[in-house]
């Protein structure tokens, strides 16, 4: 499914994503359907049905959480706030962005939170909320700049000016 999903054929993926499910559900491996849902539940939200996505994604962070997998939770929590975050619910999206982020500093994750710094700055910029847009693109910029993440680096620039323009701050 991955592959496919990778190669753009969303429908044979989504296909293979389905019974990659009930597969693992009726094997009971816990583990395999937490990873099957959270592939099928992040399509789906990619393919804006974000109900159906969000289920799967909420179904799946229960099982890496009972199954003591943190880092699979702290990714799935991750793909939650991305269906919140395109659903215009930024409110909400900013809410799981901070949870991820709180998950992969424990972890010790840093492009993941580098980029989750990014995601938070973007659901404040959405909000108008400039002041922590600013804080969030300079966590984003510092830890880019830490691990030589120039990508990032341009991303958490571009909110910064960002800020600075809706602020009207022009240095």
């Amino acid at each position: 499914g991955e592959i496919l999903e990778y190669a753009g054929d969303n429908v044979q993926a989504m296909s293979l994503y389905q019974q990659a499910v009930g597969v693992a559900d009726a094997a009971g491996d816990q583990e395999m359907l937490a990873g099957a849902l959270f592939q099928r539940g992040y399509l789906r939200g990619l393919q804006g049905d974000y109900a159906s996505g969000l289920v799967d994604l909420r179904r799946a962070r229960s099982l890496y959480e009972k199954l003591d997998l943190p880092q699979q939770a702290a990714t799935t929590l991750n793909g939650i706030a991305i269906v919140y975050n395109r659903m215009g619910d930024f409110t909400q999206a900013r809410e799981y962005f901070q949870h991820t982020l709180d998950a992969q500093q424990a972890a010790g994750l840093l492009r993941e939170q580098a980029v989750t710094w990014h995601n938070l700055g973007r659901a404040n910029e959405k909000l108008g909320a400039w002041d922590e847009a600013r804080k969030a693109f300079e966590g984003s910029l510092g830890l880019c700049r830490e691990i030589n993440y120039r990508r990032g680096e341009a991303h958490a620039l571009r909110g910064l000016a960002s800020v600075r323009n809706a602020l009207g701050d022009a240095t």
